[in-house]
């Protein structure tokens, strides 16, 4: 059952709830998940299928897009593209998904912070003493 559901994640995963319904065994999805992930070679072997199953909803997108002898309604193929580009972030963030990036740049006074940095020093240095005549 293991290598039947990674050839349909392979395929791009729409057919695994019609896999389990069929099954008559009555497996339960998210147990036979939690089963897969507990293993770690199950996992990568998991999340390798993932990966193709990604490239392959990445092929059929523009095929749904350019489907000009389709009957299809728009508005349907829309949808069918949009949750193949969720599913493609998903399965594959790193080719597939937004990439957030921060730029900063810091700029540092290095005379001044020398300076500030040996006031400091130089202050814990300094020790007050009271002050007594001497007679």
């Amino acid at each position: 059952m293991f290598e039947e559901f990674l050839d349909v994640i392979c395929e791009n995963g729409l057919g695994v709830t019609q896999m389990f319904e069929r099954d008559p065994r009555g497996p339960d999805l998210k147990r036979f998940i939690a089963w897969v992930v507990r293993d770690p070679r199950r996992k990568e072997l998991y999340y390798e299928a993932q990966a193709v199953g990604a490239e392959v909803c990445a092929v059929e997108i523009p095929m749904i897009a350019d489907a000009k002898d389709s009957l299809e309604d728009s508005n349907r193929s829309s949808i069918r593209i949009d949750a193949r580009k969720w599913q493609l972030k998903v399965w594959n963030r790193e080719r597939f998904g937004d990439v957030k990036q921060i730029d900063q740049t810091v700029t540092v006074n290095l005379v001044e912070a020398m300076r500030d940095s040996q006031e400091r020093l130089d202050r814990s240095r300094t020790v007050d003493v009271p002050m007594r005549r001497i007679e």
